[in-house]
């Protein structure tokens, strides 16, 4: 097949592409690699700051329609899947729908239905937007997002999209669950696709005398809205307290590589506070054979059918963080229990292979139908 990738985040549809391509597929991938992240791509698209950084980039797009056209299957990151407002990604998106055979959603990062979700209280009982039903931090500081991401052009933009993609795929369960009442058969749930042999850093050293590191990776525009206020007192607190015991490490807006290199001298990563599920930092703290604390509610592994493990340290706005920090630097057996856990978990749910499988297999539930 002759695929575009659309958008990407933390190199996710990369990832995939990778897997496609060794399977004889014809990929193309067009982002702006992460920003600073670096992932891979086949086109660059960035926008610059300033007005001038931003004539330049919508020039860049229209010079990229020629490209846009004739492909088995385009998949969207996410229905903004341009740094444009939402009347300028609707052209393209009209335009992909033409001149193409299908298109597809990735449902992956904010959009209309899921912050409506995550607003509205009745699916989640916390999000970035709302513990309970008290605005967060990153809500308090930020109210003009959550006006964007609802109002009433963002909602014309995304109902058109829903109702006119061919199918959608939801790459976390709480993405399907905000999704299923508008998209229903056309919806499916792959997971995050984690290429789990090409992380290859060194093993941790778990030994009792070896203080264990905390480490947190931070991009700084999300650092709110990955509940980073909250996070970094507590672990302080805790490293104040038992300083001969632990130390924590913090790096921000580091290219992919470079995090990872940063990460191999880590015990336990902090990845979100606001998230029902290990998403890809977490993942890839797993793979490396780390303990990694992130959304792993009790609706996550009834998702995904896990009876047998429960590797991520469970943290979100009700949690103890502290007790399980504390847990961690004075039970060893525990964290390494978690950390060779961690890689064959990763293997059986979010292995490159495995997610593309069920990529391809419901673009041809499609496709099989034209």
């Amino acid at each position: 097949m002759k695929i575009l990738l659309l958008g990407d985040y933390s190199g996710l549809h990369a990832t995939l592409a990778c897997c496609l391509s060794r399977r004889g597929h014809h990929v193309t991938v067009i982002s702006d690699r992460g920003n600073y992240m670096m992932t891979d791509t086949d086109i660059c698209l960035v926008r610059d700051p300033g007005t001038l950084g931003s004539v330049r980039y919508l020039l860049d797009c229209l010079s990229l329609l020629p490209r846009l056209r004739g492909y088995d299957v385009v998949q969207l990151i996410n229905p903004n899947f341009l740094k444009l407002k939402p009347s300028k990604i609707r052209f393209f998106y009209d335009y992909l729908r033409s001149n193409n055979r299908s298109v597809f959603l990735t449902l992956a990062g904010n959009d209309y239905y899921f912050v409506k979700a995550c607003i509205e209280g009745k699916l989640f009982r916390y999000s970035e937007f709302r513990i309970g039903d008290k605005p967060t931090s990153y809500a308090r500081q930020y109210p003009e997002r959550e006006y964007a991401w609802l109002g009433k052009s963002n909602e014309r933009y995304a109902r058109h999209v829903y109702e006119t993609i061919d199918g959608a795929m939801a790459v976390l369960p709480e993405y399907f669950m905000s999704a299923e009442p508008v998209l229903g058969e056309r919806l499916s749930y792959t997971g995050i696709p984690l290429d789990v042999d090409n992380i290859k850093l060194p093993p941790a050293d778990f030994s009792v005398d070896i203080p264990v590191t905390f480490f947190v990776g931070i991009k700084s525009e999300m650092e709110l809205q990955k509940g980073f206020d909250i996070i970094l007192p507590a672990v302080k607190q805790i490293v104040d307290r038992y300083p001969d015991r632990c130390r924590l490490k913090i790096v921000r807006d580091l290219p992919l590589d470079k995090y990872l290199n940063e990460m191999a001298g880590a015990h336990v990563v902090i990845d979100q506070l606001y998230s029902y599920s290990p998403a890809t930092n977490a993942l890839m703290t797993m793979a490396s054979g780390r303990a990694a604390l992130s959304g792993a509610e009790p609706e996550y592994y009834d998702f995904i059918k896990e009876k047998d493990a429960y590797p991520v340290v469970r943290l979100n706005p009700y949690t103890d963080l502290q007790s399980d920090l504390i847990r961690l630097i004075t039970d060893r057996d525990s964290l390494i229990s978690r950390s060779i856990d961690g890689p064959s978990f990763v293997r059986r749910h979010n292995d490159v292979n495995i997610v593309a499988d069920r990529f391809v297999a419901h673009w041809m539930s499609v496709l099989g139908k034209s």
